[in-house]
């Protein structure tokens, strides 16, 4: 059942791209590289995000990190208690059922979208934590703004990978993905942290985000590639503080 990378370390190769199935990958990208087409640009994320370890003075837990538990319901990693962040921590960690590392429970996803299975892990693309975080205060609230941050492994130099993210404005049962941002590039090789623009929370006290990371193609909510991963997060948040900017 484990596939090994198709891709070469070295040198130039064809490129071959079936609509099913695994590809080669060449060692060098192509010269017109995808940049964002939707969402706004990521530029304006600051780059020190804070560090998402708890800390160790005496301030409520609602303004601490929380790690998410696995949901056998949802199927996804889910964050029941609220905190100034959630994260997935090694729920995600890995792809599919790839080379080195499987993905614990994989795949991962509220509606059951399947990953990649082609590729080695830490040697082909893969999803390995998602973290959302508040950027409006000490805790994630309804009507609050966050942003996602996703730690992801990149191809080579990174330059035929990229990043999607999305919010879910539905019901966890049954989602409907907006978009926050697609074609966002890691902006090298090997473990990368990538960051999305910020978005605004809904009146929901119960929220989801997905993040795919693939090689190549043109973002959708369930990517076909054999070196693609799509990973959702679950998370609780307070109620809103102050009325809906829309209300």
């Amino acid at each position: 059942s484990d596939v090994p990378s198709l891709k070469p370390s070295q040198g130039p190769s064809v490129s071959l791209a079936p609509s099913q199935g695994p590809s080669l990958k060449p060692s060098q990208g192509p010269s017109d590289v995808l940049e964002p087409s939707q969402g706004p640009s990521p530029s304006g994320v600051p780059s020190d995000v804070p560090s998402l370890k708890p800390s160790q003075s005496s301030a409520p837990s609602t303004c601490s990190p929380i790690t998410a538990s696995y949901d056998g319901i949802l199927k996804v990693p889910k964050c029941i208690d609220v905190g100034s962040a959630c994260t997935s921590g090694g729920l995600l960690n890995s792809r599919a059922r790839i080379k080195g590392t499987p993905e614990p429970n994989h795949p991962n996803t509220l509606d059951s979208c399947k990953d990649g299975f082609a590729g080695t892990y830490h040697k082909d693309e893969s999803i390995d934590m998602v973290t959302v975080i508040s950027a409006t205060g000490c805790k994630l609230e309804a009507n609050g703004t966050a942003f996602v941050q996703a730690q992801v492994y990149a191809y080579l130099n990174g330059v035929n990978d990229r990043a999607d993210f999305y919010y879910n404005t539905g019901d966890e049962n049954i989602p409907e993905w907006s978009v926050i941002a697609v074609n966002v590039p890691p902006g090298g090789g090997g473990v990368r942290t990538i960051s999305s623009p910020n978005f605004t929370l809904s009146d929901s006290l119960v929220h989801s985000v997905r993040v795919i990371f693939r090689y190549q193609g043109s973002p959708m909510l369930c990517p076909e590639g054999a070196y693609d991963d799509a990973d959702d997060l679950v998370f609780n948040v307070a109620a809103a503080t102050a009325p809906s900017s829309t209300s």
